[in-house]
């Protein structure tokens, strides 16, 4: 069984998303909407405690939590912080593979696998392009056995 784990610059990117999400609001809220007394810094207080545990806690345990297992006959998919979700796919049931790259990712270097399956699928965030491409080239090879009558 192979062990895919993501890379570090996904919490990277993911870092880096919340910045750019929570800034702005914040500072529109603290410089436009300026209650005084009390009520200001509170607001303020519960804001940056937010998007301290966001960036502290919360991403570097949802990075951790992040898993990839291939097996023989399946492919397995550990996520989850809180309360820890197992998406299992057989290699029987994959439709096709893709490789998925948005702007703050192909900045980063790293790639979305999404490996679609009947009945679902499965999105590993994380790899290089270069593991993402093998790997999606390495679960499709079952699918151009002779017997399933695909070109090859």
């Amino acid at each position: 069984m192979k062990l895919v784990k993501p890379q570090n610059r996904l919490l990277l990117a993911w870092r880096a998303m919340l910045i750019l999400i929570s800034a702005p609001p914040a500072f529109l809220c603290s410089f436009l909407l300026r209650i005084p007394g009390v009520a200001w810094l509170l607001a303020i207080g519960i804001w940056a405690s937010l998007f301290l545990f966001f960036y502290l806690f919360y991403l570097p345990a949802r990075w951790r939590g992040l898993s990839l297992s291939i097996g023989d006959t399946f492919i397995c998919m550990n996520r989850g912080v809180f309360s820890k979700a197992v998406s299992v796919v057989p290699l029987s049931a994959i439709r096709f593979t893709r490789v998925l790259q948005g702007p703050l990712a192909r900045l980063s270097g790293i790639c979305v696998l999404h490996v679609a399956a009947a009945g679902g699928g499965i999105f590993m965030p994380g790899l290089n392009r270069k593991d993402a491409h093998s790997l999606a080239s390495a679960l499709v090879a079952d699918l151009r056995d002779p017997d399933w009558g695909l070109p090859s």
